[in-house]
């Protein structure tokens, strides 16, 4: 069962990294599958999918850790201590959107360097207006935009 777990939590996300309007379908799977097993099985469980994300792919092991794990660490946490449910939904959305927002900023010249190639390459193409005006929206809200995307993935 843990590997298996494992395995459906890894490929679960690999599909969301080229869905990302699905995030929210990871948080809801692993509430729902381990709502009644233990901290141990529970971590051992974690540990398979990190390893297995991890083995794909390093870098994206860094946004599991980082968004995953703290909607999981807090949830726990939150549920333990009897939170309301809007409260647990404001507290992750903040704390995950502060590790995105810090994610993203210790890569933000890699994230820019992508969208001004995919930029030019539209430039060359025609359609440089309509993606420049969305380049210039996301640059001037980016934190926001950030927090946005996080709310919509707890929520």
């Amino acid at each position: 069962m843990f590997f298996i777990t494992s395995i459906t939590i890894t490929l679960l996300f690999c599909l969301l990294t080229y869905f990302p309007i699905l995030f929210w379908l990871l948080p809801y799977y692993k509430i729902k599958k381990l709502e009644n097993v233990s901290l141990s099985e529970r971590m051992l469980i974690e540990i398979g999918a990190i390893l297995l994300i991890g083995f794909i792919d390093y870098h994206i092991l860094i946004l599991y850790v980082g968004i995953f794990g703290g909607i999981d660490i807090l949830y726990l946490l939150l549920k333990k201590y009897r939170v309301g449910e809007f409260d647990k939904i404001f507290t992750t959305t903040l704390i995950s959107g502060s590790i995105l927002n810090i994610f993203l900023y210790l890569n933000k010249e890699e994230f820019f360097y992508t969208i001004n190639l995919i930029l030019n390459n539209m430039k060359n193409q025609g359609h440089y207006t309509e993606l420049a005006q969305g380049y210039s929206y996301i640059v001037d809200n980016f934190i926001s935009i950030s927090y946005i995307y996080v709310a919509l993935i707890i929520f």
